[in-house]
C-alpha cells in the first residue's frame, strides 16, 4: 500500500498550458443541477487498490489508458482537461458527485468531479469512457 501525503495528494495538477482550472460549473448549470457554481480543479490525487481519485487514480489504470488513447488524447491530463472544458451534459453521478458527459468519436465520456474545500472548487474523482449515457441529464448545453 502507497503512503500518501494530504499535501501531496492535495496539489493541483496543471494543464498542458500551466493553468490550475479545467473548467467551470457556472451559476446557470449550478441552478439546474440544485449545486453551487465553481472552478474544476484535477488534483494529484491517490490510489489503493483501485480506489482513489485524481491524476494518480486515472494513471494507474492501463487499460483506460489504452481507451483514453485509443480516442485520440495523449495522456490522461489531456483526457480530463478535454471533458472538463468541452462537456455538454451534466447528469447526477453516485455520492452527490455531478457527471459531466460528452460524446468523442462517437464514444461517450465522463468525469466524474465532487465539490472540494474551499468552497466554490469542484475536483476530479475520474474520468472514463462509457457506452452509452441512460439516465436523464441535469443540465444540457
Amino acid at each position: 500500500m502507497q503512503d500518501y501525503h494530504p499535501k501531496t495528494i492535495h496539489r493541483a495538477v496543471p494543464d498542458a498550458e500551466g493553468s490550475l482550472i479545467r473548467g467551470k460549473i457556472s451559476k446557470e448549470m449550478a441552478l439546474a443541477c440544485g449545486v453551487k457554481s465553481g472552478f474544476i480543479v484535477l488534483f494529484q490525487g491517490m490510489d489503493t487498490n483501485g480506489t482513489g481519485f485524481g491524476k494518480t487514480h486515472l494513471d494507474v489504470k492501463d487499460a483506460r489508458k489504452c481507451q483514453i488513447r485509443d480516442l485520440g488524447f495523449t495522456s490522461v491530463n489531456d483526457f480530463v482537461s478535454h471533458i472538463c472544458s468541452n462537456f455538454t451534459e451534466i447528469r447526477r453521478g453516485q455520492k452527490g458527485r455531478l457527471g459531466l458527459c460528452m460524446e468523442v468519436s462517437h464514444r461517450a465520456i465522463v468525469a466524474y468531479i465532487e465539490p472540494k474545500s474551499p468552497p466554490g472548487c469542484w475536483h476530479v474523482v475520474t474520468a472514463i469512457p462509457v457506452r452509452r449515457f441512460t439516465d436523464k441529464p441535469l443540465w444540457r448545453e
